[in-house]
């Protein structure tokens, strides 16, 4: 369980900052004496969608809860504990799950939600590569034409995530599709370009998918439609060879 990550709650991929760091309190406290550890490190944050979530790490657990739980009484928190632990009889972790949800939807005025923020502008014309030209062949030639989603670039450039989708937020009602600026090269086949928007299209389509309080953005559906994708074999292939490359190259340039 090693770094996985589990959540509660619907919505974002994408966690905003804690608002509150690691501290000693009620809540810390009761959690370490329910797991019978004192690596238990609680963090409330202002996520309005994620209610909980947690990171088992080799040196301790991060648990992150909504501000709403600072005043959650004992056997909810011993649901949040029960929903942290590994093994867990199936019986039990429905009830810690229902307590869970209970106890969220009779505190929805208490969420600490982020003030809304303006749309960013992205943009989808690269240096070599329009995205919105990758998105409406992929678009055609896998989802009848029927996809909507906002796609541009990153803003800066990354080692290992090639692109990623993130779900409606606000009053919008399509998705948005970045992918990383690191590919817009001459270098980057189309075959890539046409798989990669292939998968975070997938995620669109499919979206993010729940099982009682948890989340799943991989459900079993998605592996076996992105193995259908004619290029998935080639394109990972070609992903483990050519992004190091890209990436060495591009750091080069940057000391230069």
């Amino acid at each position: 369980m090693s770094k996985t990550r589990q959540s509660a709650g619907q919505g974002s991929l994408f966690r905003p900052a804690d608002f509150h760091k690691p501290g000693s309190d009620a809540v810390q406290s009761h959690l370490r004496s329910c797991l019978g550890t004192d690596a238990v490190e609680v963090r409330y944050t202002d996520n309005a969608t994620v209610m909980i979530s947690f990171r088992t790490l080799p040196d301790r657990i991060i648990i992150r809860l909504n501000g709403m739980f600072r005043d959650a009484p004992p056997d909810v928190l011993d649901a949040v504990a029960d929903f942290t632990r590994r093994r867990l009889p199936a019986e039990r972790r429905m009830k810690a799950d229902r307590i869970i949800r209970s106890y969220i939807n009779t505190h929805q005025t208490e969420i600490n939600r982020p003030r809304r923020k303006r749309r960013t502008p992205i943009s989808a014309q690269g240096h070599y590569w329009n995205l919105e030209e990758v998105f409406r062949r992929v678009n055609e030639a896998y989802f009848e034409g029927k996809q909507r989603c906002r796609v541009g670039w990153s803003r800066g450039f990354n080692r290992t995530q090639m692109g990623c989708w993130r779900a409606p937020e606000g009053d919008s009602e399509i998705g948005t599709i970045r992918v990383n600026r690191l590919l817009d090269s001459p270098d980057v086949p189309q075959f890539y370009m046409d798989y990669l928007m292939y998968h975070e299209m997938l995620h669109d389509r499919l979206g993010v998918r729940r099982t009682g309080a948890r989340r799943s953005i991989h459900p079993p559906e998605f592996a076996r439609l992105e193995k259908r994708h004619p290029d998935y074999g080639r394109a990972k292939k070609w992903a483990a060879e050519w992004i190091p490359r890209l990436w060495k190259r591009r750091n080069r340039r940057d000391r230069h």
